[in-house]
């Protein structure tokens, strides 16, 4: 397993990418995606963000990978969006301390780091250092552990609050995905 996504979402973003390509009208050009994409691109929200996998490095920010271009960011926003779980973060806003808006991590190394690097004067970066070795001591249920986005918004409730543009076109293209039938056959031919 490879812990130092701490919980992202990986294999969701990849399944998204199929999604975004297989089901959506237009496929990898649908209007929708690439129009959301330019607008979020342009408000500059998403040029420096928390990065989970560098959490307590020098930095702790990086370009959101969504603003790559409108694939990437159909992937990575529907990991964030998909992620209904955290729902104490849901108000965090864009806070860029990531003690205060991040889901627990899993991997020790990183925890580890984080304690080192911070001075664990302020109730959340202890509480947060607290919620992260609870999750580690249950590696018996690590599968089972939410996923989360690797960039901020990590959560639905962040995405809501941090962007509700971006937040309300999500909710009509991941509507429309819900809707979608085979009516062809062509997903699951020979599946049963």
């Amino acid at each position: 397993m490879r812990l130092h996504y701490n919980g992202s979402g990986l294999i969701l973003h990849e399944l998204c990418h199929i999604i975004h390509q297989k089901v959506l009208p237009g496929g990898l050009r649908n209007a929708m995606v690439i129009e959301i994409h330019k607008i979020a691109k342009q408000t500059g929200k998403y040029s420096k963000v928390l990065r989970r996998d560098w959490a307590d490095r020098s930095v702790d920010t990086d370009k959101a990978y969504c603003i790559v271009n409108h694939k990437e960011f159909f992937a990575e926003i529907s990991v964030a969006f998909l992620a209904d779980f955290y729902h104490d973060l849901d108000d965090a806003g864009d806070t860029a301390v990531m003690a205060e808006c991040s889901p627990p991590f899993i991997s020790p190394g990183l925890v580890d780091r984080i304690e080192h690097h911070q001075t664990l004067e302020s109730w959340s970066t202890r509480s947060f250092i607290n919620k992260c070795r609870v999750m580690m001591a249950r590696r018996d249920s690590v599968i089972l552990r939410h996923h989360c986005s690797q960039f901020f918004p990590f959560t639905r409730g962040q995405l809501r609050r941090y962007d509700p543009r971006v937040f309300k076109c999500f909710m009509t293209l991941w509507g429309f995905i819900e809707r979608w039938e085979d009516v062809e056959g062509k997903w699951c031919y020979g599946c049963f």
